[in-house]
């Protein structure tokens, strides 16, 4: 269920640069799926908890968030509730489907809770999410490629942007644009560690501690 995620922050990347990087690699990446826009409602405590769980480091933290396809401000259909649960190095999702939420022009705290309350999810998670906020929704364009083997993944995450909530109703005026700015991450499960270097050492790129959430709060909320 655990799986490793290696990020790299890439500010001002060349995208051509790091395709390129990706097509000669010698762990042979594939396209795996076809190019999607990701939105996510992403949730904390009053006090930003899970924020200031990433920016101290603990070992064991977690996100919570609504995830959905394509079109960002919209009635959805279909979107998934996710827990993202981190323990050290390694990560793992918990998921549950949620339909009719809707995103568009004057979407409401309020709103979002009721739409909760209607959808079928266990009673301790509906609670959680009951006594949350949600804090901002982000957006990106992600590119899927996966190793000949299917051992190693790299998704490129560009186009992002960072929505504020706001606690009354949402025109989505208040939003930060990463600009050229790239997220690559290399996911692999945690049987394939011993062989990870030989993915590594041919991507020319530092890994960083990169969170979208921590970089959205630092952003459109100002703390640090």
């Amino acid at each position: 269920m655990y799986r490793y995620e290696r990020k790299y922050y890439l500010p001002d990347a060349n995208y051509l640069q790091i395709k390129s990087c990706l097509n000669h690699h010698p762990g042979i990446f594939k396209k795996a799926f076809e190019q999607r826009i990701i939105n996510n409602i992403y949730f904390d405590t009053p006090g930003f908890a899970f924020f200031y769980d990433n920016i101290d480091g603990e070992r064991e933290r977690k996100k919570i968030r609504i995830r959905w396809y394509g079109n960002t401000f919209d009635h959805q259909k279909k979107l998934t509730l996710e827990y993202k649960i981190k323990n050290g190095l390694v990560g793992r999702k918990v998921s549950f489907n949620l339909e009719n939420i809707n995103t568009g022009s004057g979407f409401n705290i309020q709103q979002l809770r009721s739409q909760i309350k209607n959808n079928d999810l266990p009673f301790h998670i509906k609670q959680e999410l009951l006594n949350i906020h949600p804090t901002l929704i982000n957006t990106y364009n992600r590119e899927y490629y996966i190793t000949e083997d299917g051992k190693f993944r790299i998704t490129l995450d560009k186009n992002l942007k960072f929505y504020r909530m706001h606690s009354g109703n949402n025109n989505f005026s208040t939003v930060f644009d990463q600009g050229d700015d790239i997220v690559l991450e290399l996911k692999y499960d945690p049987e394939f560690e011993t062989s990870a270097d030989n993915i590594t050492k041919h991507l020319p790129f530092k890994i960083t501690k990169s969170s979208k959430y921590v970089i959205g709060i630092q952003n459109l909320f100002g703390i640090i």
